[in-house]
């Protein structure tokens, strides 16, 4: 109908939302072009941007939605699986199955679950390179906990008989995704925010889904499955020399289109997670990225923080 609208989402970061014209929030950004953040001065961000991507470890500067344990030491969960780390590991993140169908266009894949299978069918014959699947922890530690499990399909899949060099990390796992994937020398995604992150890190990503990094020259970005598996091929050698890029689009993803509302204040463990504060008029006056955004909704200009 030529109607302009504008979307909006919550950020990962407290009292920060992601705006977007005419679109949803991740299309926008895989539409986007690499001029939008590609000259960025990486000198004056680059603390800044990895001390806010190491503190996602803990989620200290994030949205709360539960109050989560977190087991910082990996060694326990790798020794219990018996997983021998003088073997290349290679990590696998996947989404929540009801997200990654309805949120994220099918790419190469069917879905993610055909992702998943066809994953695990491949590394049977790696038996050089173990493989372990880190399942979403909000599958069970989220407001909207998932009815279908990631680990449930595949088991029912593979009839419980997984490859020996493939092992599976259920949502409930307190050990951290981090501590987990900080072992593995590749990391294979679908749709997660993670590849943003470990991308920035300085590691390969290897994206089979409809990921914000895609078309962004930052990861590994097969065009079909023949593609994908030759990439795979290729492991454990595939090397990353993008870190500088990628930590550039971080900056622009969680500092410039992710947008600080001085006049919104997080309430932890509900959703949404935050509230709008009692003294809004007076913030208003002195939010300089609230007046940002009316001034781009109005003139149909892109969103861009001007406080981080």
């Amino acid at each position: 109908k030529n109607i302009d609208f504008v979307t909006w989402t919550t950020g990962a970061k407290k009292n920060s939302i992601i705006f977007s014209h005419n679109n949803i929030y991740y299309k926008d950004f895989t539409n986007e072009p690499i001029s939008s953040w590609k000259n960025i001065n990486l000198n004056k961000v680059r603390k800044k941007t990895i001390n806010y991507l190491n503190s996602k470890v803990l989620g200290t500067k994030d949205y709360k939605y539960k109050d989560n344990k977190v087991d910082l030491d990996a060694s326990s969960l790798f020794l219990k699986n018996k997983i021998d780390l003088n073997k290349p590991l290679v990590g696998l993140t996947t989404n929540v199955i009801w997200d990654a169908q309805i949120t994220y266009s099918d790419t190469i894949f069917k879905n993610m679950m055909e992702w998943v299978f066809k994953t695990i069918i491949y590394f049977k014959k790696r038996t050089d390179i173990n493989l372990i699947i880190r399942v979403h922890p909000t599958e069970v530690n989220a407001d909207r906990p998932a009815r279908e499990k990631v680990a449930d399909r595949i088991n029912k899949f593979f009839k419980n008989k997984l490859p020996k060099n493939v092992f599976i990390v259920k949502p409930e796992v307190e050990t951290s995704t981090y501590s987990i994937l900080d072992k593995c020398c590749s990391i294979l995604t679908y749709g997660t925010k993670l590849d943003i992150e470990y991308a920035a890190r300085g590691f390969p990503i290897i994206v089979a889904g409809d990921a914000i990094t895609r078309n962004k020259k930052l990861v590994f970005q097969p065009k079909n499955k023949k593609e994908y598996f030759k990439l795979l091929d290729q492991l454990p050698m595939i090397k990353n020399n993008k870190k500088n890029d990628a930590l550039k689009f971080a900056y622009h993803y969680f500092f410039k289109r992710t947008i600080l509302i001085k006049s919104l204040e997080e309430v932890s463990y509900s959703f949404p997670p935050f509230k709008i504060k009692d003294d809004f008029l007076k913030q208003f006056k002195y939010d300089k990225n609230l007046h940002s955004i009316c001034n781009s909704i109005i003139n149909k200009k892109k969103f861009s923080a001007i406080s981080d």
